[in-house]
């Protein structure tokens, strides 16, 4: 006799990305909060200290942060220090989307 298990159901996961002005972060809460009322799991990914931590906070959208810095107006040093935090973001997030199991990722 084969008997098959019902597969465990869990919530999808939606990760937000996106930050550094309000034109990328209400839009994220909005959608947030839309996915949330349709039954998701939802987290917003951005820099740690920023407009985006205290607004999904706020929110009450679990909040991830990684390493990133601004390139706007930054001098030939930034620039190149970013680049190198740019690098270490994209591992530290490719890391985060599989460590939350996501299953979309969605970029303001």
């Amino acid at each position: 006799m084969v008997t098959t298990r019902e597969p465990e159901t869990r919530r999808r996961h939606a990760l937000l990305a996106g930050g550094g002005s309000a034109g990328h972060v209400f839009p994220a809460l909005a959608l947030a909060a839309e996915l949330r009322d349709r039954g998701w799991e939802v987290s917003l990914v951005g820099r740690s200290g920023q407009m985006e931590e205290r607004l999904a906070n706020r929110a009450g959208v679990a909040f991830l942060a990684l390493p990133a810095s601004p390139l706007v107006g930054a001098s030939v040093g930034q620039k190149v220090r970013t680049l190198w935090t740019t690098l270490r973001s994209a591992l530290a997030g490719r890391g985060l989307v599989r460590r939350i199991e996501a299953d979309v990722v969605v970029g303001m």
